[in-house]
């Protein structure tokens, strides 16, 4: 959680030993990556679907979040693959 109380990120302690191996395994993993995922969404009634960042439905409002949000960003690289990533607090404005 950050200072705010919101959820960031999940971190899963206590997985089996694996082949004999006495140490526990555990994974940590951020929440802002799955803003990443891409659908086919249809944004009106009769609209054809398109392939849409599930960022994309945040920045329109079809989706809720807190302020933590505006640390998330898109790249578009040159071959037209657009990216999720997260800013480092130096780089927020």
């Amino acid at each position: 959680m950050n200072e705010q109380g919101s959820v960031c990120g999940v971190i899963c302690a206590g997985g089996r030993p694996v082949d004999g191996d006495p140490r526990y395994i555990s994974y940590g993993a951020m929440i802002w990556p799955a803003l990443g995922i891409q659908m086919n969404i249809a944004r009106s009634e009769g609209a054809k679907p398109e392939l849409t960042l599930l960022y994309d439905l945040l920045k329109s409002g079809y989706v809720a979040a807190d302020e933590s949000f505006s640390l998330v960003g898109v790249s578009t690289h040159e071959n037209g693959t657009r990216v999720v990533s997260i800013r480092s607090d130096h780089e927020v404005q």
